[in-house]
């Protein structure tokens, strides 16, 4: 069971829709994240994760071992709205929907 967690947030207003950006350590993110990979049957779902690659995770990993190593782009992670409240300027993420935080 994960605590709730609040950030700061940035709307950002585009013509298919509203983003919000924050800022999120990696080990803030992995306990609270389900990956759902895409499938040959899954044409018309909305799962969009890449099939894994052991070469590519193999390569990752030796890289993000290098002490000069950056990650200068963005993650995009769709939320389910059951899961986070959004005020002004924050976003809340609930431990799940219906269940206690710790």
């Amino acid at each position: 069971m994960m605590a709730t967690l609040t950030r700061s947030c940035i709307a950002v207003t585009q013509p298919i829709g509203t983003f919000y950006l924050i800022s999120l350590g990696a080990d803030q993110l992995v306990g609270r994240v389900r990956i759902q990979p895409r499938t040959i049957s899954s044409s018309e779902s909305h799962n969009v994760q890449r099939a894994e690659n052991q070469s590519r995770v193999k390569e990752i990993a030796l890289y993000v071992r290098d002490p000069d190593a950056t990650f200068p782009t963005a993650v995009i992670i769709s939320c389910d709205s059951a899961y986070a409240v959004i005020n002004e300027g924050s976003i809340t993420f609930s431990a799940s929907p219906g269940q206690p935080e710790e």
